[in-house]
């Protein structure tokens, strides 16, 4: 038999033999009586199977009883389960947990915790030389990150006043990865070198987020100028009103001197073949006003054409001008004339 086995089954058989005070909720005052009776009896359930060398049964068991009421007792029994697996770091931080809480113990007088002290710290120092101290400081830690050291992950303190993160671990000596990972996937890893002579203290930054970039805000655009309202229907300019004005005289001669001109011929029908001779002064005035009636209506036809032309051709080529419109009109023995600057 091995001396490591030998130790071993040394402890179990003391600890069986003489076992040590279960947790009780005088312990715990913040604990109610029925947590504090379920967690003493845990307690026994994962002595029984670290006697029995069942032990990952007996850490789930323990687990489950620190959890319903802390004990130094309960803690101790903890890290001997995990020195017997191997896990030497998360023992010796178990049996310095152990240690803490049966010192506090003791000095408030409750004497039964002082073999849990005493034991806590002789194993302490027996693992001291086989496990190193990593003490891991974050600064600018966001909220909801998580720290992992060799792949598996390390509880945190963090200060709520504060952006930094801490954390101490023990663990074989070796080099270590060590994982800072936020939720939003920004990762900082570094690696650490872990001996037995002094702790290893590993300092982080977390990376700050990058800002957003945001558009320039353009300032308020100049309004486009208001077209002036020129109603529903627009005026026509002044050279198409002339024009247009021009027709209707025209139009205006041609009703009136048409009409002269058929009452006289009317006359002469009347009368014709033998017309008396003082009625052919009327033939020669009514082919005279049968002549203006028929200039009448060219003119009346070219006026309103001309309007409409020139409201047409004004409206889609012309451009603003300060200079008045000059228009004028000429009518002759031998047809009608319009001319000016527009």
């Amino acid at each position: 038999m091995t001396l490591r086995a030998l130790l071993a089954s040394l402890v179990i058989l003391t600890a069986a033999a003489t076992p040590m005070a279960p947790p009780t909720a005088l312990a715990a005052p913040n604990v109610s009586a029925a947590d504090a009776k379920k967690a003493v009896s845990l307690y026994k359930q994962g002595r029984q199977l670290v006697a029995q060398r069942k032990y990952e049964p007996a850490l789930t068991v323990l687990d489950e009883a620190l959890a319903l009421m802390p004990s130094p007792n309960t803690e101790l029994l903890k890290a001997q389960a995990l020195r017997e697996l191997g896990r030497l770091g998360e023992a010796m931080a178990s049996y310095q947990r152990a240690q803490t809480g049966a010192s506090a113990k003791v000095a408030k007088g409750e004497k039964r915790y002082q073999r849990t002290l005493e034991e806590a710290g002789r194993w302490s120092a027996a693992l001291s030389a086989k496990v190193g101290e990593l003490v891991i400081v974050v600064n600018n830690a966001p909220p909801g990150v998580t720290l992992t050291v060799g792949g598996a992950v390390v509880e945190t303190d963090k200060d709520s006043s504060t952006d930094i993160l801490a954390a101490r671990i023990w663990r074989e000596p070796g080099a270590v990865a060590v994982v800072v990972r936020s939720d939003d996937g920004r990762e900082v890893t570094q690696e650490a070198t872990i001996t037995t002579s002094g702790n290893a203290t590993v300092t982080l930054t977390f990376p700050e987020l990058e800002a957003t970039p945001v558009d320039p805000i353009d300032p308020d655009p100049v309004p486009p100028e208001e077209e002036e309202d020129s109603g529903p229907f627009p005026m026509p300019p002044l050279p198409s009103t002339i024009a247009a004005g021009v027709g209707v005289v025209g139009f205006g001669l041609f009703g009136i001197f048409g009409a002269m001109s058929s009452s006289t011929a009317s006359d002469l029908d009347e009368c014709t073949p033998r017309c008396p001779n003082d009625l052919r002064e009327d033939a020669d005035a009514a082919r005279t006003e049968q002549t203006v009636a028929n200039v009448g209506l060219i003119v009346g036809i070219t006026g309103l054409t001309a309007a409409a032309a020139i409201w047409l051709v004004t409206g889609l080529t012309a451009e603003p001008s300060d200079e008045p419109d000059a228009v004028s009109l000429h009518v002759g023995p031998g047809g009608l004339g319009l001319s000016g600057r527009f």
